[in-house]
């Protein structure tokens, strides 16, 4: 189990404090329990963790850029607007799998769930060039992912001097724009 909290210089000052906490856990049901011989191990594991982002320097404030143009040295306002209510960004992270080996771990399967949800994340909103900004960061995008991890191993030959062991490795996952 953890918890984090962190305060972000590069947030409003009303949001710049952000907590985020995970938990994981796993049981070896195969040290818990008598199972068939051929049963070599079994683990069952899941976890849930949030994590949270902010933004570069300076990305949040309307401060002055400087530059150069021809060799003279230049200042000018950002384009951007500035958002007094922009908040820090949110990952939540869910997980659940298992792992199973059969006859003296000679075969095996890993299988894993999860699902993703970024948001909201932060996005620059484009403003007309009229305006006298070009845009606005705001929250808003939200994405979701989820997946399967599947793993077939095998141990074809086994000897005192030599192992040779296969893996099978098959991903799935699914992107999708929830809101924005």
């Amino acid at each position: 189990v953890t918890g984090r909290i962190d305060k972000s210089s590069t947030l409003p000052e009303a949001n710049d404090t952000f907590f985020y906490p995970s938990v994981y856990s796993s049981v070896v049901v195969s040290e818990l329990f008598e199972l068939p011989d051929f049963v070599s191990f079994l683990k069952l594991r899941g976890s849930y963790a949030q994590v949270a982002g902010d933004l570069g320097i300076y990305e949040a404030t309307n401060s002055y850029n400087t530059g150069r143009y021809r060799n003279v040295p230049t200042a000018s306002f950002p384009g951007r607007l500035e958002n007094p209510n922009l908040e820090p960004a949110f990952t939540n992270s869910y997980e659940l799998g298992f792992e199973f080996k059969v006859l003296n771990s000679r075969l095996g399967i890993d299988f894993s769930y999860y699902k993703n949800k970024n948001g909201p994340q932060i996005f620059t909103q484009p403003f007309s060039p009229s305006s006298g900004y070009d845009g606005i960061l705001l929250n808003g995008r939200t994405t979701e992912r989820t997946g399967i991890d599947f793993s077939f191993t095998a141990v074809p030959v086994r000897t005192d001097d030599f192992e040779w062991s296969a893996i099978v490795n098959f991903d799935m996952n699914e992107n999708v724009l929830t809101s924005l």
